[in-house]
């Protein structure tokens, strides 16, 4: 079962509009740089706003090492964010995040949790144990 208790669900909010984001962040990020990125926009959790003329928007479901990774990037090249926390409002709101960022979350969380090993850590160190993940989960099975 994976430990999911460093991870946050993130709102990267940019003072920029999506189609400039390619000429003051894209074009600039070395080769390293560019993989890495490339790598976590198609394997991870996460969504981009789709709108050309609005400020753009990532959402990720990250941990700690790959948080700092992203702002390490986003300082160096100058991108100005907002962060929103959107971990602890989840259970109650996640109908509000979008889909496809939501059918990924679905894929990550049932491959690597299980309803025994959940079960098993409450009955080691009870229900406040949980992180907000697992209580999805859980919740998502049952229902």
């Amino acid at each position: 079962m994976k430990d999911y208790n460093d991870y946050r669900i993130l709102k990267y909010q940019y003072k920029i509009i999506s189609e400039n984001m390619e000429e003051y962040l894209w074009k600039k990020m070395n080769e390293k740089e560019t993989k890495w990125a490339v790598q976590l926009t198609l394997e991870g959790v996460n969504e981009s706003s789709e709108s050309k003329t609005e400020a753009f928007w990532n959402i990720f479901f990250i941990d700690s090492q790959t948080q700092n990774k992203i702002e390490k990037i986003l300082n160096k090249y100058k991108i100005e964010y907002e962060i929103t926390d959107l971990t602890e409002s989840f259970l109650s709101n996640f109908n509000k995040l979008p889909k496809k960022f939501m059918e990924r979350l679905n894929e990550e969380l049932q491959e690597n949790l299980s309803t025994d090993e959940i079960l098993d850590k409450i009955i080691d160190h009870g229900v406040k144990s949980l992180n907000v993940f697992e209580n999805y989960y859980l919740e998502n099975k049952t229902n």
